[in-house]
């Protein structure tokens, strides 16, 4: 079939029309807003390190495969010392454990404050076997926050604290973008060497978790 010059420009307009659409369906979470609440990636920080802190725990573009870290497992996780260069802020890890606790945290400076518990991050205790589940210092911190609870709604996936508790004490595999908690260093057995004291292994976490799957 031979389009004339008017069918053509038609054709055109209308793919045009098509891909304006498509694009003004794709929500923007750069500034996170639910309800009368708002709250911009960096939240409420006025320092330089602590914005680029926040903008990394607020990312919520979806990793690609190309982006994961094989190197993040559990083995390379337990390796002694202090090392902020051992894994790469800029790329996703995966990383299969058991949920060993799981807290609603409160209002956060990262999530502006607001006291609304649509805007509190998940916290998440990600053990390496079922046998260290009450061994907090053996544990990995890996969290859900606000971006990614809302964009998970869009795709009718509920990640509310209220559904995912129910997977407490299960096996899942975590996806997510890398982050290194300096602010918790003195919490962490790598760094401090004080069973007692610690309440995860590492400063290295998954934070945000941009995918969620129960191990069947």
């Amino acid at each position: 079939m031979k389009l004339n010059p008017s069918s053509i420009c038609l054709l055109l307009s209308l793919l045009f029309f098509i891909g304006c659409s498509d694009h003004r369906r794709s929500k923007n979470y750069n500034t996170l807003t639910i309800g009368d609440n708002s709250c911009p990636l960096e939240g409420l920080a006025d320092d330089k390190d602590e914005k680029r802190s926040n903008e990394l725990k607020n990312r919520w573009t979806l990793p690609k495969e190309s982006d994961i870290d094989t190197s993040f497992n559990w083995e390379n996780i337990y390796q002694d010392g202090r090392d902020p260069k051992r894994f790469d802020q800029k790329k996703s890890g995966r990383l299969r454990g058991y949920i060993a606790l799981m807290t609603e945290q409160n209002a956060e400076e990262c999530n502006c404050k607001i006291k609304n518990k649509d805007f509190y991050d998940i916290h998440i205790h990600l053990s390496p076997s079922e046998d260290v589940m009450s061994e907090k210092w053996q544990h990995v911190i890996v969290e859900i926050t606000p971006r990614l609870r809302e964009l998970m709604k869009a795709k009718n996936e509920d990640w509310s604290y209220k559904n995912l508790k129910k997977l407490k004490g299960k096996e899942v595999e975590v996806e997510g973008w890398l982050f290194y908690d300096w602010e918790h260093g003195d919490k962490a057995y790598l760094y401090n060497r004080d069973e007692q004291k610690s309440w995860r292994v590492s400063v290295w976490e998954i934070h945000p978790i941009t995918s969620l799957k129960e191990i069947e």
